[in-house]
């Protein structure tokens, strides 16, 4: 089983960073989307998932 989440971005520099602080909490891109942003002019949508350690069935 998977859990998903999703995180928005419009500074490439911060998007890395957040990145590589998820990837080692096990987070992988599962997909990235571009979307219009108030300030920045665009941001990124990134969809994350990780495998559930111990799923209760």
């Amino acid at each position: 089983m998977w859990e998903y989440t999703v995180i928005k971005v419009s500074r490439e520099k911060k998007l890395i960073e957040k990145l590589n602080e998820l990837g080692k909490e096990n987070w992988e891109v599962a997909g990235c989307i571009q979307v219009p942003a108030v300030m920045a002019g665009v941001a990124a949508l990134v969809i994350l998932k990780r495998q559930i350690q111990n799923p209760q069935q």
